[in-house]
């Protein structure tokens, strides 16, 4: 034992004598063997690859990509910390790509076979993502506010991560497991790209603000864009495509169509979405945005503030479509409805003539809108539909007794991607099946409990932002109630439309909520505010 604890204290003496630096793996006696095995694996599989990429060209690129990523990602991530001081343009390319994706046509791409469709937007996604890729793994300090933000919530944190465990556990159950691994890769790498971005961004001063503020410009630009295409009966670039981002010629025709309905042949407004449902499902969203922006413009900006009411009238009427109709007066009753209850019930007391108008005001609203559905035939067949609905009511009942029958079969979902092939329907600007519900997408592709668990996390959220709004007593903290508005309108169009590609601006109004709620708790002494960073410059050497 006194041998033992004496050789045990001469080698700490004689260590500590030692740099640091030379206790890594590469002084050891087998790291030259581990080094040659390592460099032999890269070889092999850069001869693979090449093999594989020289006989199937890019369509091989999803077979031989796996690996090459999952080995990125590794490397990427055992990078070692580093304390110093970094400003990465995170911003500025965030900035660049929420606006770039919903302005640029998803429908203007170069398509190159085996890969997916190539736009500016995914560019810029792509150098954001290796922006975050290269300053995450390093960076302990940016991590820690990005779960700050995201994990606020505890109870949506573990209903999503039950959903993502769900949708991996049931891939084998696909049709075919690798394009269910690579559909599911592919979706959320392109929602939670984005969403990491926000989350990292929000915690610094005024970003919530700044990234309201854009959503609210590109969804009015949205709309002034589908005021141009109703002048002309078609997109404005329809005429201005180049070739080289022109995708299908009969899908492309088809996007480009007037989509209207049988038996009502007017022109429907799609603004820069491939499908005016699509659009629909976005105008949900932002709704609840534009409505209160115009609201709490002040006098000098009331002119603008009326264009943006009529921008929002001229978009429902002309998509001719019930989720634009019922997206509106959710947007408009909930804002009114919350804005009611925190003044009645919360805020007891003060001026008491304010209270009875804003009761009044809602009554009245809900007199006019109830007299003008009365009284007009058209305005009834807009919001609750009519003859030429048909079709499309037909079409979903099929869909949902196809997904009963799917159900009932595999409860527990079947891989997602696969939905389509199960239960779609064929429409005739698709010649591949297609599914006009979220829900039924994932009700069959990750069963009950998933379904559930995806749904739960924005209805969670949109409690903790309807909670948020009735202790706010601040203009910015508002917002919370309005996003939760937000939420509830997507989760409901989500029953009628589905839409991956807005599933990311969803989530990413979740995280702006956890944020503005996380901030309100800080301000009450409910949770400590954030610890401030004493990063130095100059110590990665060392710490490396």
């Amino acid at each position: 034992m006194a041998t033992a604890l004496f050789n045990r204290t001469g080698f700490n003496r004689r260590a500590a004598r030692v740099l640091p630096q030379y206790f890594t793996p590469e002084y050891h006696p087998w790291w030259p063997l581990v080094a040659i095995t390592l460099f032999l694996i890269g070889v092999g599989l850069a001869m693979f690859t090449g093999l594989f990429v020289a006989v199937g060209g890019t369509l091989a690129l999803k077979f031989v990509g796996f690996p090459i990523g999952v080995f990125t990602v590794l490397i990427l991530w055992l990078l070692p910390d580093v304390k110093r001081a970094s400003s990465p343009p995170i911003e500025k390319l965030l900035v660049t790509y929420l606006a770039m994706i919903v302005l640029w046509p998803s429908y203007l791409a170069i398509v190159i076979p085996g890969l997916p469709w190539v736009t500016p937007p995914r560019l810029v996604l792509i150098v954001m993502m290796i922006v975050m890729a290269v300053h995450l793994p390093q960076f302990a300090e940016a991590r820690s506010r990005i779960w700050d933000v995201m994990g606020h919530d505890k109870i949506a944190a573990r209903l999503y991560l039950t959903f993502l465990a769900i949708a991996v556990l049931v891939m084998p159950m696909a049709r075919s497991p690798v394009d269910s691994l690579i559909f599911g890769m592919k979706q959320e790498v392109l929602t939670f790209a984005p969403v990491v971005a926000v989350a990292w961004f929000v915690t610094t001063e005024q970003a919530i603000t700044k990234i309201l503020r854009l959503t609210v410009g590109v969804a009015v630009i949205t709309m002034a864009i589908a005021v141009v295409e109703n002048y002309m009966q078609v997109p404005p670039w329809a005429d201005y495509i180049p070739a080289f981002l022109q995708i299908d010629p009969g899908l492309l025709e088809s996007i480009l169509s007037p989509q209207a309905r049988a038996g009502d042949w007017r022109y429907r407004i799609r603004s820069v979405f491939p499908i005016v449902l699509y659009y629909t499902l976005y105008l949900n969203l932002v709704f609840p945005l534009v409505m209160y922006a115009a609201w709490n413009m002040k006098r000098r900006n009331a002119l603008f503030a009326i264009t943006m009411v009529a921008l929002i009238l001229h978009t429902v009427w002309y998509a001719n479509a019930r989720t634009a109709f019922i997206g509106m007066f959710m947007s408009v009753f909930g804002i009114i409805g919350l804005s009611i209850v925190r003044t009645m019930f919360i805020r007891r007391g003060g001026d008491h003539l304010h209270k009875a108008m804003l009761v009044g005001g809602l009554f009245l609203a809900l007199a006019v809108i109830g007299g003008a559905l009365a009284s007009s035939h058209r305005l009834q067949m807009y919001t609750f539909g009519g003859g030429q609905h048909v079709a499309s009511n037909d079409t979903r009942e099929k869909q949902w007794d196809n997904t009963w029958r799917q159900l009932a079969r595999n409860p527990i979902g079947a891989g997602p991607g696969g939905s389509p092939a199960l239960v779609g329907t064929i429409s005739p600007r698709s010649p591949d099946p297609i599914v006009d519900s979220l829900w039924i997408n994932q009700l069959v592709e990750v069963g009950y409990l998933g379904f559930a668990c995806f749904f739960g996390v924005f209805l969670r959220l949109a409690w903790v932002g309807i909670r948020t709004y009735m202790r706010s007593n601040n203009d910015e903290e508002d917002w919370a109630g309005i996003l939760a508005i937000a939420l509830i309108n997507f989760v409901v169009c989500s029953s009628v439309v589905s839409f991956n590609d807005n599933n990311y601006l969803a989530i990413v109004m979740a995280v702006i909520l956890l944020a503005l709620t996380r901030r309100q708790e800080q301000r009450l002494g409910i949770v400590p505010p954030p610890a401030l960073s004493a990063g130095t410059s100059g110590t990665a050497l060392a710490l490396r």
